[in-house]
């Protein structure tokens, strides 16, 4: 973490304190100093929406002796905003949205458990079958393909257990 600190000063940024879990450095600088820093540059969107939003033309570029220690820059853009999905308000999806739920069940279709619905429901998040259903995938449960064989990434901006990432 030093390391990093001390290569993020070196290309002109102003690391803060790091996260107590070391994994997250907040970082602040003006758009030029990140352009040059990170050999990108930050451009101006203009939205579907009409709003603006920014993002850089490449990837950022960090230096060889600490990239080992890097997992990712993140905050260069704004065009997606995370947000908490557990507290999504369910009443925002429209039944025209979702696939109708058929009486016949495919024995390869994903169905929680009653602990795991439970579980689901009362942290206000939805089981997997919720989630097909959201979605529109229920189609392909019911043909078989429920992505077996598939690899799938994970994008975590809340501290997380490694086992549970495992799982």
């Amino acid at each position: 973490m030093r390391r990093v600190t001390t290569a993020l000063r070196r290309l002109g940024l102003e690391p803060s304190a790091a996260s107590r879990n070391g994994l997250v450095i907040p970082v602040t600088a003006t758009v030029g100093r990140l352009d040059k820093a990170f050999g990108s540059q930050v451009d101006s969107v203009r939205l579907a929406s009409g709003n603006l939003g920014w993002a850089p033309s490449s990837a950022p570029l960090v230096p060889a002796e600490v990239a080992p220690d890097i997992t990712a820059v993140l905050g260069l853009a704004n065009l997606t905003a995370p947000h908490d999905l557990l507290s999504a308000d369910r009443s925002s999806v429209r039944s025209s949205d979702v696939q109708p739920r058929t009486k016949a069940r495919v024995s390869k279709v994903p169905q929680a458990c009653a602990v795991a619905k439970r579980v689901a429901s009362s942290a206000g998040g939805w089981s997997d079958d919720e989630i097909a259903k959201a979605y529109g995938l229920n189609h392909l449960y019911q043909r078989g393909d429920v992505a077996s064989g598939q690899t799938v990434a994970i994008f975590e901006l809340e501290p997380f257990a490694t086992s549970d990432v495992a799982t």
